[in-house]
């Protein structure tokens, strides 16, 4: 995120304050840009974010309908962990 972002800013800043835009307009927009990084990274860390819960889901289902047919210490110690990353 913070690379994004020292890498965009910095690039905007140039682009435009010598074009004889207001300093004041350039600053507000600005914070157009910033919001939109950060609302890009937001979706971003989201989308993994659920990806990984529908894969432990996915994975607990598995494993407790296992744990459901052959009962085992071993099935129940992974299940537990699974539930607890979830």
């Amino acid at each position: 995120v913070m690379e994004d972002l020292n890498s965009a800013l910095p690039r905007y800043f140039l682009e435009n304050i010598d074009k004889g835009t207001a300093e004041s307009w350039v600053w507000e927009a600005h914070k157009g840009i910033t919001r939109g990084i950060l609302i890009k990274w937001g979706a971003r860390i989201k989308k993994e974010r659920a990806s990984q819960i529908r894969s432990l889901t996915e994975a607990m289902s598995t494993t407790e309908s296992n744990h459901k047919s052959n009962p085992t210490p071993e099935a129940y110690k992974t299940l537990s962990a699974l539930r607890i990353e979830l």
